[in-house]
C-alpha cells in the first residue's frame, strides 16, 4: 500500500473508528509514476456518491467488489484498493461514443481540444477532500467549524491533498469548484502553507502557484463547476477555455 493510501486510511480510523459500515470507504490513489507528473490537472472538492450509479458502475466495469464492500473500508487490503481505484477510473474511461463514462469528466475534454505534437493533451483529476457524498451542503458540515474554519477532519485531508499536488507537479492546474477554489486561496495564505503562494499576474491575467520544491510558478485557474445546476455558462466556460490556452502556450506546451 503506497504511503497516500496509508493516511487516508488513518484519517478514516481516527474520525470512524467506531462507525465501521455507516461510511463509505474514501477515494484512493495508485502509486504517481513519471509519466504521470507535469500534466493538467484538475481539482474538485470531493467525489459525489450516487446509489444507483455505484451500483451501475460496479455491473459495468467488472470489478470484484460489491456495492455492501464500499462500506467495507476497515477490512482493507492492497487488493481491496485496486478494485476500488479500478472502480473510480471507470467513471472517466471513453464509451462507444468517444465521451467519459460520467458527464462531469467530459467537460475536461471539452475544455481542452488542443493537441501537443498532435497528441492531445493529458489531464489527471485529484479531489481536495475524499469524503464520497453528494450534498455539499451536508458535506460542508462535516469538514468545517462553526466559524467556517476546516476542523481537523478537513485540515488532515486537505494538507494530504496538497502533498498530491507536489507529486504529481502539474503543468497547469484547473480547479473546479466554487468552495474548493475559496478553500485553496483560504489555506495557502495560513502561516502552516507559509511553502506555498499564489501571485496573480497582471500582465496575463491569471494566478500562479508556488511552492519550495518546485522550480517553477504554475498557472492555476480557480473555477465553479464546470457541470450540474451551478456550472458555468457557455460564454464563461469559453473564456475559461480561451484564458487556459493561453496559459499553456505561455509554458510552450502547445
Amino acid at each position: 500500500m503506497n504511503e497516500i493510501n496509508k493516511k487516508i486510511l488513518e484519517i478514516w480510523k481516527e474520525n470512524f473508528k467506531n462507525e465501521s459500515g455507516k461510511h463509505p470507504c474514501p477515494i484512493f490513489y495508485k502509486k504517481f509514476t513519471p509519466e504521470d507528473k507535469d500534466k493538467i490537472l484538475f481539482i474538485g472538492m470531493n467525489p459525489s456518491f450516487k446509489d444507483e450509479y455505484v451500483r451501475g458502475a460496479i455491473t459495468n466495469s467488472k470489478v470484484k467488489v460489491g456495492f455492501e464492500d464500499i462500506y467495507n473500508w476497515s477490512a482493507h487490503d492492497d487488493e481491496y484498493i485496486n478494485q476500488i481505484n479500478l472502480l473510480d477510473s471507470w467513471a472517466y474511461q471513453k464509451n462507444d461514443n468517444e465521451k467519459t463514462q460520467h458527464s462531469y469528466f467530459n467537460k475536461f475534454e471539452q475544455l481542452l481540444p488542443f493537441e501537443n505534437n498532435d497528441k492531445k493533451l493529458a489531464w489527471n483529476h485529484i479531489d481536495l477532500f475524499f469524503y464520497r457524498k453528494t450534498s455539499q451542503k451536508d458535506f460542508k458540515q462535516m469538514i468545517l467549524e462553526k466559524g467556517g474554519k476546516l476542523n481537523s477532519f478537513g485540515e488532515a485531508q486537505f494538507k494530504l491533498s496538497t502533498r498530491l499536488i507536489k507529486e504529481l507537479q502539474p503543468c497547469l492546474i484547473v480547479v473546479v469548484n466554487a468552495f474548493a477554489s475559496e478553500l485553496i486561496k483560504e489555506q495557502i495564505n495560513l502561516g502552516d502553507s507559509a511553502d506555498w503562494g499564489i501571485t496573480f499576474d497582471e500582465d496575463k491575467g491569471y494566478d500562479l502557484l508556488s511552492w519550495n520544491e518546485c522550480s517553477k510558478d504554475v498557472p492555476i485557474f480557480f473555477s465553479s463547476m464546470l457541470t450540474g445546476q451551478r456550472a458555468l455558462d457557455n460564454h464563461s466556460f469559453k473564456r475559461l477555455q480561451w484564458h487556459v490556452k493561453q496559459a499553456l502556450k505561455d509554458k510552450n506546451i502547445i
